[in-house]
């Protein structure tokens, strides 16, 4: 089973949405607002055809697709979170929670980790425009924000 991170790769992807400039963030917080107001719109009781449609896609991302961490779109969230929840899909997979040298840590300092492998869902986004631009999640909610126009 792979550790965080190990065999990560982001690739270079000087696309506007992913600028991390500072004249850039306005633009990034407006996507997440909207991908909230997206969200919201779509969790309704008894949707139409086109809203089911639209969820389906929405709440099954695939690498390649950009997408919002819900964590993100929360109004206490911080800047980090808000840079950090905004990108391209690279993976979702299984992996350990812990590196080996971050389990030796916890053991050394009297924690617990010896209950043999703890592992987690790990979502990867590059949220920037350099392959290294790349954030891990765990307990996330990714959703797709549609800026193709797919049909629903």
């Amino acid at each position: 089973m792979k550790e965080p991170h190990e065999a990560v790769v982001g690739t270079w992807r000087p696309h506007s949405v992913l600028s991390l400039d500072d004249a850039a963030i306005p633009f990034r917080d407006a996507l997440l607002r909207m991908a909230y107001h997206l969200r919201t719109a779509i969790t309704v009781g008894h949707p139409a055809p086109v809203v089911e449609r639209m969820e389906t896609r929405i709440r099954r991302p695939q690498p390649g697709d950009l997408v919002a961490e819900a964590d993100a779109l929360m109004q206490r969230s911080t800047p980090e979170q808000r840079l950090h929840g905004l990108g391209i899909l690279i993976e979702t997979r299984v992996e350990l929670m812990f590196t080996e040298q971050e389990r030796r840590e916890i053991l050394a300092a009297g924690g617990a980790g010896d209950e043999g492998e703890v592992t987690a869902v790990a979502a990867y986004l590059q949220y920037g425009p350099k392959p290294e631009d790349i954030c891990r999640w765990t307990d996330f909610d990714l959703i797709v924000l549609p800026v193709d126009l797919w049909r629903f």
